[in-house]
This record gives structure tokens, C-alpha cells and sequence, in this order.
């Protein structure tokens, strides 16, 4: 990929991608971020040496640029800014938990390394969190299970993050030698068992814990109060075995002040229990306390048990009151079934060593976190693929933990990035991910999720501690409601998207709302330009039907419903109450009837289809032309909301309606009619039906008439809102080329003083001719679908300036094909199953387009792919087919008598002979 994306000219493109995972491990509802002081160690050592790129020279094939080689040398990560939870916060689905942004082909070899070192320790952070929910906090968790870790590396992953998880310690020495983890540690059966009992200590003296007074023989010591131990246990003094005691000597005289016991080498009643306590009763003659005492086998729970109650009565016995309480811990693959069990109410177990259970997580090995692409350019980048789990929220986003009065988690919240973000003691009408039902919400704080770890390479603060980190973590899990912390069928913690029309392509944003519900205002009505479709007669006057559909949102968010389809049904429900009917139909005298709208058989359109040749539906249009006339009084905020609901339940099922009331308001454009345009695109569920409808408004326009016009206008306020470009699936050919005609027709036509020939809207900036226009919503439509490079090399070769003009047009859409041929190949079928039938057609514009697009792939170099075009027949006789170096291909514009040879300079484009 890295050779792919600098043999293309973007290495140095602008990328952000999003580390996060899809669903929380081991079936519960959270998961801990982890691995953040591991990627940021990486990213500022990264760099390839001169043995790595010999190897991957002697990898890549033997004819790759040595330029590519001497460009990877060059690569750190000076230019990657990294965004991220801090370590120990809590985490959820599709939040992500690193956001990496930077030149594209740097943090696209960022993917694999980031994955690595945050999957597995956010793994084994939430495994270790989770063991730990079980035993409780009084419970002291030790991990063990370095012997059983995937390698060293994963071993001292393991170690860390299960500290970080809420462990105690490890036995892992490493861990702590590097990371500053508590270690602690038992001996082993082998140390037991090498001893037996014939061996003599070189130095059995052992002097007083104070330090005072003479020292004394511990080993004779031991033996005197092992007579004492069996008589009370009932014990013969030859039953517990020489070796284990002799073993025990040797371990106390090497730690006197942490001596404890393996008490299941040979027989925990019978052996490890009476040896171990005539070693501790001795050391406690001397001023020292044993540190405990471990089980590794048999029933640990009622072992455990049987042995306080012995510490208990040797204790009194002896009067040895710290005996009583000395800890007991166990070990034996203790999984999370066992936990429960030892943690249980009147458990004498005090430690628990487990090793295997949260080193490999057997319930699921693996966290499963993504690593996907969500800018390039600044301009969004979705997934969608054929499994719609697996599709992303494109864009920058930002996100915010909303958190109650008493500081427990309400939700968290994705909005693009550069949205306001949601304020504390705010009303907030959230939608949840995937749902289409509404929550309100009034958080009392909100937190921003994602800090600032590391700008342009440079640390922006010291990280916490491990220990800090820990703690940090440990609180975050306070906060979570016991429903939550269930491991088994937890309730899930839910992360909320809006599902209004102003982001359903985002899928995850906050809209506040506030004030009262709309109500009656002001209304202004406009009469259409000339020319444009006319209103329908209506029933009611346009006004009260705005009011209506405002009020029945309103009631619908004021219930909790505030979806498309909600309100659609709402909306049907209230007008035939009043006795209206959306669907009514109205007869009309030829002198009252509308224009010929898009679909209609007299313009081209599919005659196939029943709602394309209908007449329009008068209450639908006087409804959108009265939003059209109130959208300006409302305030922002939930009335404004309301209004654009309104339309895109309209849009729903009355697509055609909407845009017949809307176009009239596009020529001259409308600041209004621009806002419900890229409302319209923003909702997924109705901008293909609405993009469909704005086609065949310019396939019938005809070039500079004042639909195609408007139509034009509207698609390029639509286009350009991120992830519209997505619902053209099917028509994107279609509408390439009507777009790529249009701007012909628009560069023959002569000027008009009544046609507008500018437009300034507010989001723009300077005014835009109407070829301006087209060429916008053209690029609109080639970015959005990946196309960026075709749009940079036609600027650098000057092909959006020769389709503009009136004797250089051909030679733009020449430049067009080139362009696409070579950096958008996956439309070329369905555009040359669209132009073959234009090279016959009796519309200039039409057979002129299409001859200017073959010709531009046939002056293709050798060895690109393209098609085999007949001119004269308008046949492909080999679809596919590796094309060699032709002769260029006459154009003739012999209806018009003029040639399209003017225009640009020498070399810039081939000529196109009139």
C-alpha cells in the first residue's frame, strides 16, 4: 500500500484513521483503554533503518523506484498527531480509542503496530477489570502467568495491563523492573521437593528480628515446637515429612521476615500444615511473623477454611494472636467460575494467583479492534461493505461522556468534530445508534473523551503512572451502574447517534434542543420565477399545512418520536383528521396544471414507472412551500429541527412533490431553499430517491432552461454535503454525464438578459456562474466517490476551465476521460453502457459528448485499459480490451458549422478537428 499510495502522488496526503472496537469483550458491557504509553513509545522511536530497507528491497519486486526506497528512509512520525482515551478510562463500541491523523502513507504503516499494542492491552486491562468485579475489592489478585503467556512480549503486556486492571502485583520480575509493578511471588513444589531432610544447613543461626540478643538455632528450634504442634493436632511427630520442613528452614532462614508455606507438596493436614506452623511458631520467638501460607490443589475453598479454623485454635493455644490472621492464598487454574466461588461471603481465602484465566483470556482471545479510514483531504470517508456492522462513520469527530448529577454515566456522544459541543444542564434529544427511537437527556457535566496525547510528533504531556493510571481506571469503574458491571447479560451502555436529517450520515451526533414548540408565524409568500414548475391549486392554504406538520413534529419529539417515519405517519394522521388527504388528487384545467415534471414520458423519462408520470400532489407541494416560507422565522434549535423533519418525511414517500416545490426557490438560489437541499442530503433514507428525482429534472430541462438550471444548482448544494455521493449507487454514470452535457449546453448557449447567470450562496462565498455551478456539483460527485485525483489532474491540465468554454468544451470532456480512465476505472462500464447509444443520437450535445469521451480513451498509452469504439456503427466490438496506440478520432460538430479547436494552450489537450 505504502508503494501504491507514492507511485499515486499521496504519500503526503492528509489521512486520519480511528482505532476502535465493535462490540465489548467476554459478552459483558465495557471494556478499559490500554496501550496508549505503548503506542506513544513506538511513534517516537519510529524510523526504518538501513537493514530494514534492504529487506524490503529484496521483498518487493526487482523493478521497484529506488526513489520509493529513499522516500521511506526519510519517514518518522514528526508529521502524526494522535488523539486518545486516556489509559484506565472506560470504553465502548464504535468510540474510538485512538484517533491518528497525519500524512496518509505514514499512518496508514501506523495500522498493524497501533492494533498490536493497544488490542491486547485493552484486552487484558478489561479481563483483569472483569476478575476483579468478581473477587471483590478485599480480595489480593496476583497475576502468575508469565509460564503461560503468548512469548515474553505478550507476557509483560499481560503483566502490565493486568495491574492496570486492578491486580495487585505480579510475579513477573521484568514487569517490575520496567514498569514499575508490584511484584510478589510464592516458592515452588520443585524447591520442596529437593529437599529430604538429611541435608545440614551451613548456617542454621538466625538473630532476632530486634536484633537483640543472641542468635539462635532455627532448625533445633523447629524441631522442639513441632512436638508441641502434633500433640495439639494430634499428630505423630514422624507424619509431616523431614524434606518439607527441612525446605521450609532453609526458605525462612533465607527471608525471615516474608516466610511462608507450600502446603500441598505431600499432605496439607498430615504435612504442610504441622511443618509450616512449627517454622512460623519458631520465627515468632524471634520477633518475626510468617506472610502467608498457598494452596495449589484439591478444594481450596473448604482447604482454606480448615486451616483458619487451626490458625484460630494454635493461635490461643500458643498465644500467638498475629498466627489468626495470617493470609492464605491459593492457585490452580482458577478461572472465573472458581473466583466466584472462592470470593464468595465467608471465604477465608485472602490472595488468589491467577495465571492462565487472564494471560490468554480464553473467553475470547482477542479484542477485535478496527483501524479504518475517515478522512483524506479533510473531505469524509465511509466503509460500507455488503455487512452493515462493518460500516464506519465517516468524518472527524469529537466525543463526550455525559455523566448525572451524581456523577454516574448517562451515555456517550460522537458529533463531528467541528459541531458545538453539548453543554451541562442542556436538554439533549439523543438517538441511540442503529434505533430510530429518541431519549431525552439533561446531562449535569460532560466530559471530552478524546485528549491531545501527541502534536506533529511531540508529546503534549507527561503520561500518568501505571499506578495513576490504575487508580484512574479503578474509578471509572466506580461510576458504572451495578447493571453495567454484570458479566453475565449486562445491560448495555449506550452510545447515542442522531438520527435527524441534519446528520443521519454521521450516525453519531447530540442535537440540542430548546424553547417551546413551534407555533404560528409570519408567513411570506413568493411567487415562482418564470418558467419554473407553478404551484399546484391547493386546498388549504400553504401556511396552516406548515403549521400543522410543525405542530404534529413537535408533539411526536415531545413524546419521544422523532424519526422519518414517525413523523411521515403522524403527519397522515393529522391532515386526515382535518378531512385531508396527502395522497388526494385534485382536478386541474390544462390552465392550472404544473409543468411536465421529471419522469414524465414527454421528457425521456421511464414510462415504466406510475410515479414518475403522475400528476404532482397539490397538498404535498403547498405543505413544502409553506416550510419553505416559515424555515426562516424559526429559531434554531428543536423548531428548526422540527421544519426539516417535516420535509424529509415528505421526501419519504413524496420525493417528486418536494422537489417540484423546491426548484422554484433555486433559481435565483435561496438561502432557505439551499438549507433544505443539504438537509435533504444529509438524511440517508430519502437522498437517492431525491437525487433520482433532480436527475431526470436535468435529462428534461434541456440545458439552460430554467429546470435544468435550478436542478443543476440543487445537486451541487446536495453533492457537496460528505456521504451523499453514496446514494447515486446505480445512476452515478447517468448522472455524470447529464452533468458533463449540461455544462455543454450551457457553454453553446447565447446570453440572455433574463436568465440569471450568477449565484452567491452564503456557504460559498464569491458568486458562481451557472457553468461554475456544474462544475462544482461535477467535482462534488467525482471526490465523493474517490475520485480526487481526477479532479486534481484536470485542474493541473486545465480540463475544467476547456469544459466551460464554448470552443474548448469537447476538449475538457476528452481531458475528463483520460483523467478517469487512468484514477477511476470502476465507472467506466456503466459510462460506456450510457454513451454507446449517444453516438447515434440526433442530440448534438449527446453524439458530441460521447465521440470527445471515446476519443479520449483511445489516445490512451499503450497498455491502459479502455474500449474499442466504431464510430461510425456506435458499436463496441470488444468491451475489454487492451488498447494500442490509434489514430485520433475526428470530432465534427457539422450541425452547428463551428469547430472545437479553440481555446487553451499549445500541448495542454489534443485537438479535436472540426
Amino acid at each position: 500500500m505504502a508503494l501504491g499510495y507514492w507511485r499515486a502522488g499521496r504519500a503526503r496526503d492528509q489521512a486520519e484513521f480511528e482505532l476502535f472496537f465493535r462490540r465489548c469483550p467476554f459478552g459483558g458491557a465495557f471494556a478499559l483503554a490500554a496501550g496508549l504509553r505503548d503506542c506513544v513509545r513506538f511513534l517516537r522511536t519510529f524510523r526504518l533503518r538501513d537493514a530494514d530497507l534492504q529487506f524490503l528491497a529484496s521483498v518487493l519486486p526487482s523493478d521497484t523506484d529506488p526513489a520509493f526506497f529513499d522516500h521511506l528512509r526519510t519517514l518518522d512520525c514528526s508529521g502524526v498527531t494522535v488523539r486518545a482515551l486516556p489509559e484506565g478510562s472506560l470504553a465502548f463500541p464504535s468510540v474510538p480509542l485512538l484517533q491518528v491523523s497525519g500524512p496518509l502513507l505514514v499512518v496508514q504503516l501506523l495500522e498493524t503496530p497501533l492494533l498490536c499494542l493497544v488490542s491486547y492491552a485493552s484486552l487484558i486491562a478489561t479481563n483483569a477489570a472483569r476478575l476483579r468485579l468478581i473477587a471483590g475489592p478485599k480480595k489480593r489478585l496476583l497475576e502468575m502467568g508469565l509460564r503461560r503467556a503468548q512469548g515474553p512480549d505478550g507476557g509483560l503486556t499481560a503483566s502490565t495491563y493486568s495491574y492496570l486492571g486492578g491486580f495487585d502485583g505480579s510475579s513477573n520480575v521484568l514487569a517490575g523492573q520496567l514498569r514499575g509493578v508490584p511484584v510478589a511471588g510464592t516458592l515452588a513444589h520443585s524447591f520442596v521437593t529437593s529437599f529430604s531432610g538429611a541435608e545440614v544447613p551451613p548456617d542454621p543461626m538466625l538473630a532476632p528480628a530486634a536484633s537483640q540478643g543472641p542468635r539462635v538455632d532455627l532448625a533445633a528450634c523447629v524441631e522442639a515446637w513441632l512436638e508441641r504442634v502434633c500433640a495439639h493436632l494430634g499428630l505423630g511427630v514422624q507424619e509431616p515429612h523431614r524434606g518439607e520442613r527441612a525446605a521450609f528452614v532453609a526458605y525462612a532462614l533465607a527471608f525471615p521476615r516474608a516466610f511462608q508455606g507450600l502446603l500441598d507438596t505431600y499432605s496439607v493436614q498430615r504435612s504442610g500444615l504441622p511443618n509450616f506452623l512449627a517454622v512460623a511458631l519458631a520465627l515468632g520467638d524471634l520477633g518475626y511473623q510468617a506472610v502467608g501460607v498457598r494452596l495449589d490443589s484439591g478444594d481450596l475453598l473448604q482447604q482454606a477454611r480448615e486451616i483458619r479454623r487451626v490458625f484460630r485454635t494454635v493461635s490461643a493455644q500458643f498465644q500467638m494472636p498475629w498466627l489468626e490472621s495470617v493470609p492464605i492464598a491459593v492457585s490452580n487454574n482458577i478461572d472465573e467460575e472458581e473466583l466466584a466461588r472462592l470470593a464468595q461471603e465467608g471465604s477465608e481465602v485472602n490472595v488468589i494467583g491467577i495465571g492462565t484465566t487472564v494471560v490468554t483470556c480464553p473467553r475470547q482471545p482477542s479484542l477485535g479492534c478496527v483501524y479504518k479510514l475517515v478522512s483524506v483531504g479533510g473531505q469524509p470517508r465511509m466503509k460500507l461493505t455488503e455487512d452493515p456492522e462493518k460500516q464506519t462513520l465517516p468524518g472527524s469527530k469529537a466525543a463526550f461522556r455525559l455523566r448525572g448529577p451524581d456523577g454516574s454515566l448517562l451515555m456517550d456522544v460522537l458529533q463531528l468534530a467541528e459541531e458545538p459541543p453539548p453543554q451541562p444542564g442542556q436538554e439533549l434529544r439523543v438517538w441511540p445508534l442503529g434505533t430510530q427511537e429518541a431519549c431525552v437527556v439533561r446531562p449535569a457535566s460532560v466530559e471530552p473523551l478524546l485528549r491531545l496525547c501527541v502534536q506533529q510528533g511531540q508529546l503534549c504531556e507527561p503520561l500518568p503512572s501505571l499506578a495513576e493510571s490504575r487508580a484512574f481506571a479503578q474509578l471509572s469503574l466506580g461510576h458504572l451502574s451495578p447493571e453495567h458491571k454484570q458479566l453475565e447479560q449486562p445491560a448495555l451502555y449506550q452510545l447515542e447517534p442522531e438520527l435527524e436529517p441534519q446528520a443521519e450520515p454521521m450516525g453519531a451526533i447530540a442535537v440540542p434542543t430548546a424553547g417551546p414548540a413551534p407555533c404560528s408565524l409570519p408567513r411570506v409568500q413568493e411567487a415562482a420565477p418564470k418558467g419554473l414548475y407553478q404551484d399546484p391549486q391547493s386546498s388549504w392554504e400553504e401556511g396552516a399545512l406548515a403549521d400543522l406538520a410543525l405542530y404534529a413534529a413537535a408533539s411526536l419529539e415531545e413524546a419521544g418520536f422523532a424519526g422519518t417515519q414517525a413523523t411521515a405517519l403522524m403527519l397522515a394522521s393529522a391532515l386526515e383528521a382535518r378531512g385531508e388527504r396527502l395522497e388526494e388528487q385534485v382536478s386541474q384545467s390544462p390552465s392550472q396544471s404544473p409543468r411536465l415534471l421529471p419522469g414524465d414520458p414527454r421528457l425521456g423519462g421511464p414510462e415504466s414507472d406510475p410515479a414518475l408520470t403522475r400528476a404532482p400532489l397539490p397538498q404535498v407541494y403547498a405543505l413544502v412551500r409553506g416550510l419553505l416560507a416559515q424555515v426562516p422565522s424559526l429559531a434554531e434549535g428543536r423548531p428548526r429541527q422540527a421544519a426539516l423533519r417535516v420535509l424529509s418525511a415528505l421526501a419519504l414517500e413524496h420525493a417528486r412533490e418536494v422537489v417540484c416545490a423546491l426548484l422554484p426557490s433555486s433559481l435565483p438560489p435561496d438561502r432557505v431553499a439551499a438549507e433544505l437541499w443539504r438537509s435533504l442530503s444529509r438524511n440517508q433514507r430519502v437522498n437517492g430517491q431525491v437525487l433520482v428525482q433532480l436527475l431526470w429534472a436535468l435529462k428534461g430541462g434541456a440545458g439552460p432552461e430554467p429546470e435544468a438550471l435550478a436542478a443543476t444548482r440543487a445537486l451541487g448544494e446536495m453533492l457537496a454535503v460528505s456521504g451523499c455521493v453514496g446514494a447515486t449507487r446505480g445512476f452515478y454514470p447517468h448522472l455524470l454525464l447529464m452533468l458533463v452535457t449540461q455544462l455543454h449546453q450551457l457553454a453553446r448557449r447565447a446570453s440572455s438578459p433574463d436568465t440569471p447567470r450568477a449565484w452567491a450562496p452564503s456557504h460559498r462565498g464569491p458568486p458562481h456562474s451557472d457553468a461554475s455551478c456544474a462544475v462544482e456539483a461535477l467535482k462534488a460527485l467525482l471526490t465523493g466517490d474517490g475520485g480526487r485525483m481526477v479532479v486534481t489532474c484536470m485542474e493541473q491540465a486545465g480540463g475544467w476551465r476547456r469544459l466551460v468554454g464554448a470552443h474548448t468544451h469537447l476538449e475538457g470532456v476528452l481531458l475528463l476521460a483520460s483523467a478517469m480512465v487512468a484514477h477511476a476505472d470502476h465507472h467506466l462500464r456503466g459510462l460506456f453502457g450510457n454513451l454507446l447509444p449517444w453516438l447515434r443520437s440526433a442530440d448534438d450535445t449527446r453524439r458530441l459528448t460521447a465521440m470527445a469521451f471515446f476519443t479520449g480513451v483511445s489516445l490512451l498509452p499503450h497498455g491502459r485499459w479502455g474500449v474499442t469504439v466504431d464510430p461510425a456503427s456506435g458499436q463496441c466490438p470488444g468491451t475489454w480490451s487492451m488498447l494500442t496506440p490509434r489514430p485520433r478520432l475526428a470530432v465534427a460538430e457539422s450541425a452547428h458549422g463551428r469547430a472545437s479547436a479553440g481555446g487553451g494552450h499549445s500541448g495542454a489537450a489534443p485537438r479535436l478537428a472540426g
